[in-house]
C-alpha cells in the first residue's frame, strides 16, 4: 500500500441509506418474531407521516421531497406484512 492511498480491501463495507434507514433495516433483519418487525415499521410510518406533515406546513417543497421516503417505508410495511402472513409458523 502506498502512503496516503488505500487498497480496495482496506475500505470499510458501505452502509445502506440514511441512519434511520440503517436502524430499520438492521432491526427488521434481526427481529424475532417477525411481528415485531411489522410493529417497528408501522411506528416508523407514523413518525414519517408526522415529519412530512410538519415539513409540508413549513415548506411545501421539503414536504414533497419527503414523500418518496414515506412511500418506500409504506412499501416495506406491505412486504413485512406479506412475509408474516406467508410464514405464520415463523412469527
Amino acid at each position: 500500500m502506498r502512503a496516503g492511498r488505500r487498497e480496495p480491501s482496506d475500505r470499510p463495507p458501505p452502509r445502506p441509506g440514511p441512519p434511520a434507514e440503517r436502524t430499520r433495516t438492521e432491526t427488521t433483519a434481526r427481529a424475532r418474531p417477525k411481528t415485531l418487525a411489522g410493529t417497528l415499521i408501522t411506528a416508523l410510518n407514523v413518525s414519517n407521516a408526522a415529519l412530512i406533515r410538519q415539513a409540508w406546513g413549513t415548506d411545501r417543497a421539503a414536504g414533497a421531497a419527503l414523500l418518496p421516503y414515506g412511500a418506500w417505508t409504506l412499501f416495506a410495511t406491505a412486504l413485512t406484512t406479506a412475509i408474516v402472513r406467508l410464514n405464520p409458523g415463523d412469527a
